[in-house]
């Protein structure tokens, strides 16, 4: 066989310590979100006890007290509405998660995951590749040699677009 022990092992070893850094970096992530999602949370239940706290009055959600059975227990302006309810829970999390996709530190975690994640797929492949190119027996063509081919293959149109721009030009210039 023609394996490289020494190269395949090397280039297996990037792929997982890329792998582990891809985990740590969705570890990261989500707990970043989720931290946020807290704090909207929290700012959520402090708009409401603030509410509630403004006018001890208002009822939630437009709940009737026990003893006026099919009336309202506060008139229409003093009870909480499932709507107002509602966009205040929207506008609370948009507020917050608004601030929190803009922040350097937000970006700087999905840059790291997604930087993460790109050098797992690279270092697997080479992996993968290193050890299907070891056996002639596997009549494999891998993505590399996919993309050599490919870039090769432009790099001929443009060399023969150049000279059809050539041949044109000598021809008009010839008559």
């Amino acid at each position: 066989m023609y394996w490289d022990p020494q190269k395949t092992t090397a280039l297996y070893l990037k792929g997982l310590n890329s792998y582990f850094d891809l985990q740590r970096s969705w570890i990261n992530y989500y707990t970043l979100l989720y931290q946020g999602w807290e704090e909207a949370l929290n700012k959520f239940k402090a708009k409401m006890a603030t509410l509630k706290g403004n006018n001890p009055e208002i009822t939630c959600l437009g709940a009737h007290s026990p003893g006026q059975e099919g009336r309202a227990s506060v008139s229409h302006d003093q009870s909480l509405t499932f709507e107002n309810f509602l966009s205040i829970c929207l506008a609370t999390l948009k507020e917050h998660f608004d601030l929190l996709l803009k922040s350097d530190l937000y970006v700087e975690t999905q840059a790291k995951m997604l930087h993460s994640f790109m050098d797992t797929l690279k270092y697997l492949r080479d992996f993968w590749e290193s050890l299907l190119m070891a056996n002639p027996a596997l009549p494999f063509v891998c993505r590399t040699e996919i993309d050599t081919f490919y870039q090769r293959v432009n790099e001929l149109r443009r060399k023969i677009n150049v000279l059809e721009r050539r041949t044109r030009n000598s021809s008009t210039n010839v008559i």
